[in-house]
């Protein structure tokens, strides 16, 4: 029997808990063997201890993945450190730090065998100046290689009972019990359906569906039954503490592998996130919402003749979407109006804008039509008028607005009120900082055309039309009226003619 010193004191200020020190200890022999033949090479017990204390023995153990006990012995020093991606640990401090905790823990009847040596954590002192200091070592003996590396703990106290029996449910493997069917993989992820099997000792979590696990490892919640390993060195992911993510983190990482899915598992996800369908847009990362990941679903989609054709047939006529709001606020009015008339209007269900891609329908356009149903095309009189009142505003008002290029519609009901935005858009200048309204109609009603109404349809087309310049409430178009009143009361000869003439129409 020989002693080997690590040079680490028993006051060293690091207290792991008992969960991450198992897990620490589980993921030695989980990166020896790989999670392909994780659940048939690794054997892992606890039981029982009787006596005067109640209190297990824990045991793990393998055949056929030897290493040395030199790398339990240096902190800093892995096998692993340069192998990012293929396994959990690589600091070369998991065994050294698990043994110093369970230490003071109270857990010192610890024994580690692998190839042809055995040991066994042990206390020896050092003398430093003045002052002796208590520091931890290995007991090292050899013996005879049996092919099997065994690690027992004695004296494990009852209150971690809930650690041990979830332990091997922190890490990635199919024969997980938290795993249900596989749906997909790729270069840096790898998708299981979330099975039934309740995680024993968290009922109390009624929203804990999924895991995110990253390098193999449970780091993460997420709300949809998914269990889902992604691999590589994603920032803020490869902390050495590895504890649970940060919803925003695990939010981020979807957000970035989401991107590299195929067509065929976009579509199964997608199928299944049903009720994520109409999630609304926020912050990219703030984790409340699933709109970024399934619009990148829909895309991905999409890049499938195949599986757009499949959706399509499921779908055909039973989505419709409402455009979302901007800064546009004419828009926004039409968006809230067709939100109200959808209620009592559509049976369709409402979904995000993205799913046009996949054949979903507008309700802002089915909306627009049905309004636009009571409005007439003009008659041969009514165009005339129509003329006259165009060439008119162009004498009068001396402003450059294309009235050529507007379409014209007649309401018989003259209780719509249709704001003079509602069908423009948007037209910025080269700077994109200011910017007109191109007005794409005008609603008229038929009372508008009649004799003695000259006067007050032509105010009324000519407030229509310098909205071109900015909304109701704007300053411009304040500025603009009040123009409008120097420009009649100057040119109120022309209009005197121009009445006489439309009653002669």
């Amino acid at each position: 029997m020989s002693l080997i010193k690590l040079g680490i004191a028993m006051d060293y200020p690091v207290e792991w808990d008992f969960e991450r020190i198992l897990r620490d200890l589980i993921q030695n022999f989980y990166d020896s063997i790989g999670y392909e033949n994780f659940a048939k090479e690794f054997h892992y017990s606890y039981r029982a201890e009787y006596g005067g204390k109640r209190s297990y023995t824990v045991k793990m153990s393998t055949k056929g993945h030897p290493f040395s006990y030199e790398w339990l012995v240096y902190i800093g020093g892995s096998t692993k450190a340069s192998s990012v991606g293929k396994y959990i640990g690589k600091y070369g401090e998991g065994f050294k730090i698990s043994v110093l905790s369970l230490w003071k823990m109270g857990i010192m009847d610890i024994f580690m065998h692998s190839a042809d040596w055995n040991i066994r954590p042990c206390i020896y002192e050092e003398k430093v100046e003045n002052s002796v200091v208590k520091m931890l070592g290995y007991e090292y003996e050899q013996t005879e290689d049996d092919g099997e590396t065994t690690l027992v703990l004695h004296g494990v106290p009852w209150y971690v009972y809930d650690e041990l029996s979830e332990a091997l449910l922190h890490f990635f493997y199919k024969e997980n019990p938290l795993f249900g069917e596989k749906i997909g993989e790729s270069e840096r992820c790898i998708i299981y359906r979330r099975s039934k099997e309740l995680i024993p000792c968290a009922t109390y979590r009624p929203k804990f569906k999924g895991i995110l696990y990253c390098n193999y490892l449970a780091r993460g919640r997420i709300s949809i039954p998914y269990c889902i390993m992604v691999r590589g060195d994603f920032e803020d992911s490869e902390s050495r503490k590895r504890e649970i993510l940060a919803d925003y983190d695990a939010w981020r990482i979807l957000n970035i592998i989401v991107d590299e899915m195929d067509a065929a598992t976009s579509y199964q996800i997608l199928m299944d996130m049903e009720d994520h369908w109409n999630a609304q847009k926020c912050s990219r990362y703030k984790w409340e919402t699933w709109y970024y990941f399934v619009c990148q679903l829909v895309r991905n989609v999409k890049k499938s003749e195949e599986y757009t054709r499949k959706f399509r047939e499921k779908y055909e006529g039973k989505l419709a979407y409402i455009d979302r709001k901007t800064f546009n606020q004419k828009k926004n009015r039409i968006i809230n109006e067709t939100r109200i008339w959808a209620r009592e209007n559509s049976e369709k269900r409402i979904v995000n804008p993205i799913f046009r891609f996949l054949g979903a329908e507008s309700l802002v356009e089915q909306y627009q039509v049905q309004r636009l149903k009571g409005y007439k095309v003009p008659d041969a009189l009514q165009e005339e008028k129509i003329r006259f009142l165009c060439s008119v505003f162009h004498a009068v008002i001396p402003y450059v607005i294309e009235t050529e290029k507007i379409e014209f519609k007649v309401s018989h009901e003259n209780t719509v009120q249709i704001d003079p935005l509602q069908f423009s858009e948007k037209i910025y200048s080269s700077d994109k900082k200011n910017g007109k309204y191109k007005i794409n109609k005008v609603i008229l009603n038929s009372e508008d055309f009649k004799e003695g109404a000259f006067q007050d349809t032509f105010i009324k087309m000519a407030d229509i039309l310098l909205h071109t310049y900015g909304s109701s409430r704007s300053e411009k178009l304040n500025v603009l009226l009040t123009h409008m009143g120097e420009y009649i009361i100057k040119n109120r000869r022309l209009l005197k003619k121009a009445e006489e003439k439309w009653d002669k129409l």
